[in-house]
């Protein structure tokens, strides 16, 4: 809503010759505007109706008022907000006629302090302005502000530069805040990166063990095989990650203990020992089989569940586009 109403003014500072109309208007309004107070008792009022000549002071001071405050409805907006708190404030310490006053030099100076960093030649004609707009402002009022008013017009400006810095602050912890989060998403990744190709490893030693019994080298195919499809599934489904990765950092070191410890010990025992301990690797062997198929079938169940949701997805688009009843 603001921006809509605002948007007249972005035109006019974007076209010269709608500036040059527009400062027109606020010559002709700042003629105008001591009118407005000899209605209102002021403290240049019985002035103004004694000598013609503060009155057009008083035009002038406005028209330098309004020349300052234009540039910052048009180029420095959070600037002009702080001028026209600095006029209302104003407003309820001293003579109302003085207001656009207090509104200008309050945005010239929020403007400058704004601005410190980039200031061109411009500024300094503004800057001039100023200056007449403040002699002006003393030939006519004598520069006697009340002391509450000053005091709230310093807190105005401590607390502005209090929420600067504030926000500054909350600035500079959100960005660390995320740069450590960051930190850590990279680091996750580069472990879990780092597990998937230790467990890829592992497999592959598995596979590449020779010098086994046959029945025994027919379960570890089992196993290997069906870890690989594990890994498959890891790769394909996000979901089955984590389960799939937990899974194998368990029981994949039990299968190479059991088929090293076995191979060292077939060598080492007698006869009838290698025999029971062959059974009993064996044995154990079968059942890590019987469980890397039954956790390949789980994770399986996500792409299932997925299948079934496209074809239920599929007979609904069918049927409503009347291609089956």
């Amino acid at each position: 809503m603001l921006q809509k109403l605002l948007l007249p003014f972005d035109h006019i500072r974007d076209s010269r010759w709608m500036r040059v109309f527009f400062h027109l208007f606020i010559f002709i309004l700042a003629m105008m505007f001591p009118s407005f107070f000899s209605a209102i008792p002021t403290d240049v009022q019985p002035t103004l109706l004694e000598n013609a000549q503060w009155k057009g002071a008083l035009s002038t001071l406005y028209w330098f008022a309004f020349i300052i405050l234009c540039r910052g409805l048009l180029y420095d907006r959070s600037s002009l907000v702080m001028g026209i708190i600095a006029g209302t404030i104003w407003l309820f310490f001293g003579d109302p006629a003085a207001m656009p006053f207090w509104a200008a030099i309050t945005t010239l100076v929020f403007h400058f302090c704004r601005s410190r960093h980039s200031l061109m030649n411009v500024h300094g004609w503004y800057l001039f302005i100023g200056v007449l707009m403040f002699l002006s402002y003393q030939k006519l009022f004598v520069f006697n502000v009340p002391p509450l008013f000053l005091i709230l017009y310093g807190l105005m400006f401590v607390s502005l530069f209090l929420i600067k810095k504030y926000a500054q602050y909350i600035e500079v912890r959100n960005q660390q805040r995320l740069k450590i989060k960051q930190a850590q998403v990279k680091f996750e990744e580069q472990r879990e990166q780092e597990v998937k190709s230790a467990l890829s490893r592992q497999i592959s030693r598995l596979e590449g063990i020779g010098h086994l019994p046959a029945a025994l080298k027919k379960e570890l195919n089992v196993i290997t095989n069906t870890a690989r499809l594990i890994e498959l599934c890891m790769q394909r489904d996000e979901r089955d990650e984590q389960p799939g990765r937990l899974f194998l950092e368990r029981y994949l070191p039990m299968v190479e203990t059991i088929v090293t410890k076995g191979l060292s010990l077939s060598n080492q025992l007698k006869e009838d020992q290698q025999q029971q301990s062959l059974n009993e690797q064996l044995e154990a062997l079968r059942t890590l089989g019987l469980a890397f198929q039954e956790k390949h079938q789980e994770l399986l169940i996500n792409d299932q569940t997925d299948l079934k949701t496209e074809l239920s997805t599929l007979d609904k688009m069918l049927k409503t586009d009347g291609y089956r009843k």
